[in-house]
């Protein structure tokens, strides 16, 4: 993938083992992107991610798209996380993304705010939210996406850690001045080689 082009740099793509390294390192209040160029190498950063933030006693929110549940569940076990144990703790919650973003009577906000209270009862550390950017392109509403974004933003002040995840082919539809605004938006702004 071509270099992005950002108000004040240009992002690069990095090898997935780097991507894998910047994207583990993320702390509580930063609202990152990931442009990634295939479900394979996507597969491996999130496993690492929540394998990562599982182990820091995180709850783990993955709203998936392009793969089903049970094929991150599968990429989850090849990375030695215990699926069961993690489900039966509640630290972590693999979702569909266009059902909890279009769904009927879904509010991502409640549920997010929901997951906060969790982790203040059970103990745990901090929300970390993997999302799938793609329903937004399935349904052509892209010019929602940055509303969406805002809604995330608040990360900055919640105990949450974002990673918005867009296929490399989805974000290229949007338009310089859309991508743009995507990436001033996030703190680290990452491109999988």
């Amino acid at each position: 993938m071509k270099s992005l082009t950002n108000s004040s740099e240009t992002i690069i793509p990095l090898p997935v083992n780097e991507v894998v390294t910047q994207i583990t390192e993320t702390v509580s209040g930063e609202h990152n992107i990931l442009v990634y160029s295939d479900a394979e190498l996507f597969g491996k950063i999130y496993s690492e991610y929540c394998k990562k933030h599982l182990a820091e006693n995180d709850i783990v929110i993955l709203l998936t798209f392009y793969e089903t549940s049970e094929k991150v569940k599968l990429s989850l076990g090849n990375a030695g996380i215990d699926i069961e144990q993690s489900f039966n703790e509640g630290s972590l919650i693999i979702a569909d993304a266009a059902k909890e973003i279009f769904g009927e009577n879904k509010n991502l906000l409640q549920f997010l705010l929901n997951a906060e209270r969790h982790i203040k009862r059970v103990g745990k550390g901090c929300v970390s939210v993997i999302v799938s950017m793609g329903p937004f392109f399935l349904y052509e509403k892209e010019e929602e996406i940055l509303e969406y974004e805002g809604l995330l933003d608040l990360c900055k002040v919640r105990n949450w850690k974002v990673l918005c995840c867009y296929h490399r082919e989805d974000f290229q539809r949007l338009s310089e001045a859309q991508m743009q605004r995507l990436l001033d938006r996030h703190n680290k702004k990452l491109l999988s080689a």
